[in-house]
């Protein structure tokens, strides 16, 4: 099959560039994919390690929010009598971390009640939680500290 002087036609090239015979990787997928599917998988699993990094990061930044909120919202010093501000702050804070795996404690929450520097009565919240990957492949991280603080001026 020979183009003549004017330029060939697609079809004729497409015929003269053909293979011979029949095609020999039937099984050249499967190979390819049983090399890259174990690099996927764990690029999948440390995807979903990094998004619970987040969300639990979020969570706890809550506990410390919601037991700041709790422990300032006395109107008088003279509800001191009535409610236990001290464990009604860390009691918010480890219901909001219930949703954690494994839960909140109560003794990962910690509050302290002071002055603050506008010389009004404040209240901080520090939630410390350790977090657990599912990954634990040598040198990626098993445990990670993770830490969230929150302070609020009390009600006056």
């Amino acid at each position: 099959m020979k183009c003549s002087p004017s330029p060939c036609t697609v079809g004729q090239v497409r015929k003269r560039f053909r293979l011979r015979g029949p095609r020999r990787r039937s099984g050249a997928a499967a190979v390819e994919l049983a090399l890259v599917a174990p690099v996927l998988a764990l690029l999948f699993v440390i995807a979903i390690d990094l998004s619970r990094i987040f969300y639990y990061q979020v969570v706890i930044n809550n506990c410390a929010r919601n037991g700041a909120y709790v422990g300032c919202s006395l109107r008088s010093y003279q509800e001191v009598g009535q409610v236990d501000p001290y464990n009604g702050a860390v009691n918010a804070a480890v219901a909001e971390g219930a949703l954690l795996s494994p839960p909140l404690q109560s003794n990962q929450v910690k509050v302290v009640y002071g002055t603050g520097s506008d010389g009004n009565a404040n209240v901080q919240v520090t939630v410390s939680y350790t977090f657990s990957s599912i990954t634990n492949f040598p040198g990626l991280f098993a445990t990670f500290p993770m830490q969230a603080q929150s302070s609020m001026r009390m009600a006056p």
